[in-house]
């Protein structure tokens, strides 16, 4: 009965250590894997401070920003719906100013202070005026930006006058017809009314006055009438020259009236011309 005793106590003790024994294998892997490597502590350390951090704020947009992001807005805008902005730099000149050969802009200011460039595009029907051209002139704007091949245009004298050409040698006239303006073969001589507010032309027995005429079929576009009382009434011209363009002097050519007789030479200048003998 004792050996039955002793027996049951030692199966009790090798079953507790086997259990023990099973259960040593267990810990020690766990111990091995949530071992933690080299440097990931400090690691984790950063990352936990890093994250503890409150993010920015974003920030609200200042009135000083604003202009920027109107700028910013108009660059995707449809280009009927900004004023020509890119291009050459322009100075404002008087008529007494112009030079032949010179390169300029026309614009016209309306009584409600809005002002259009006149486009050089050669054209059978009168220039529409529309967004594109519009221009920022106030009294005291001396400076303008504008596209040189849209609105450029070259001043020629001819008598009392300038004939205006764009770049494919064309130029700007009106016709005694109708008040339409053209840009084409026709030559027209072009001058400042004594008011120094438009621009004329003598055509047939009429002057005719270029301004913005609000009555056109297709909206605003250039006209040309015999008066400066109805449909332009209240405009004024200003005129741009390039930037930095250098006028070269025009050189005349001097016709003799007279063939020179045998031996003699001809000399001309440009106060006239004389004709002499060789001895």
């Amino acid at each position: 009965m004792k050996k039955r005793i002793v027996s049951r106590r030692l199966l009790a003790v090798l079953l507790a250590l086997s259990m023990c024994l099973s259960l040593l294998p267990v810990t020690a892997l766990a111990e091995e894997e949530t071992e933690t490597a080299p440097g990931a502590e400090e690691a984790l350390e950063f990352n936990e401070a890093a994250s503890s951090e409150e993010e920015p704020e974003l920030s609200q947009p200042t009135e000083e920003a604003l202009p920027e992001q109107i700028a910013s807005d108009e660059l995707d805008a449809a280009p009927s719906e900004i004023e020509p902005r890119s291009g050459e730099t322009w100075e404002k000149v008087q008529w007494a100013d112009i030079k032949s050969g010179g390169t300029y802009l026309i614009a016209m200011t309306k009584p409600d202070k809005n002002s259009w460039l006149l486009p050089n595009a050669t054209t059978s029907s009168t220039p529409l005026v529309n967004d594109t051209a519009k221009v920022e002139i106030a009294d005291a704007t001396t400076i303008i930006v504008a596209d040189r091949e849209s609105y450029g245009w070259t001043f020629e004298s001819s008598g009392n006058g300038y004939a205006i050409i764009n770049s494919e040698s064309k130029y700007l006239y009106t016709t005694d017809s109708n008040s339409g303006v053209r840009v084409g073969g026709t030559q027209g001589i072009w001058t400042l009314n004594n008011e120094e507010t438009y621009l004329s032309m003598p055509v047939g027995k009429n002057t005719r006055y270029l301004g913005i005429s609000t009555a056109g079929q297709n909206g605003p576009d250039w006209r040309a009438y015999t008066n400066t009382t109805g449909n332009t009434a209240g405009q004024k011209v200003s005129f741009w020259h390039l930037q930095g363009e250098t006028i070269k002097p025009h050189t005349q050519v001097y016709t003799p009236t007279a063939t020179p007789g045998t031996d003699s030479t001809f000399v001309a200048w440009g106060g006239g011309n004389c004709n002499f003998k060789l001895p």
